[in-house]
């Protein structure tokens, strides 16, 4: 399974949701390849992980960091074979 997240740190609802979500399939023996941006710490999470780079968005800057988000930047050239 693969999962895309925003932000994997603490945060707000959704993460934690996630957060609780990919532990409990974990659990259940799922393998989870997740793909976030600015990982501070994993989370109790074991699986395969690839940080990609963050941008803000123009004008948007000042709200983004105080809500500690950013949007994720792709990048083909260098993404992994298997997405």
């Amino acid at each position: 399974m693969k999962i895309v997240i925003d932000i994997w740190n603490n945060g707000n609802g959704c993460i934690v949701t996630t957060h609780r979500l990919l532990e409990e399939l974990q659990s259940r023996g799922h393998e989870i390849t997740l793909v976030s941006t600015k990982v501070l710490e994993k989370h109790k999470f074991n699986g395969l992980f690839f940080e990609v780079a963050g941008f803000y968005l123009p004008g948007a800057k000042e709200s983004m960091v105080s809500m500690d988000f950013l949007c994720a930047k792709g990048d083909k050239k260098n993404s992994p074979k298997s997405f």
